[in-house]
């Protein structure tokens, strides 16, 4: 009985831990998911209408890690919809991991340049 509850157990938490978001997909899943959708694609109604790009697409993946820090976190190049994620409490370590996390859902295969 003792065997199965504590192989319960382990098999249990090995799932749960498989299952968790990584930082960057925790940040992108509280603050990004609404307008780029869960899939990155930028298909939902805000999204259409913003003409949001795909962030798993070569013109998002293709551009550094500096001009996305810049995009994310302080707005620069966004007029139809809000950004500037580092004056609204993101710091630029979750940025940082916001932008793996995008990085590692990319359709693009080509090395990015850093």
């Amino acid at each position: 009985m003792r065997d199965t509850f504590a192989l319960t157990t382990v098999v249990l938490l090995l799932v749960s831990v498989a299952l968790a978001q990584s930082p960057g997909e925790t940040v992108f899943t509280q603050h990004c998911v609404a307008c780029h959708g869960s899939d990155l694609a930028g298909h939902t109604a805000f999204g259409r209408k913003a003409n949001i790009p795909d962030l798993r697409a070569s013109v998002v993946q293709s551009r550094s890690d500096n001009d996305l820090i810049a995009s994310i976190g302080r707005g620069e190049g966004h007029k139809e919809y809000p950004h500037g994620f580092l004056s609204r409490g993101l710091s630029i370590v979750q940025i940082k991991t916001l932008i793996t996390y995008i990085r590692s859902m990319s359709t693009v295969t080509a090395p990015v340049k850093k």
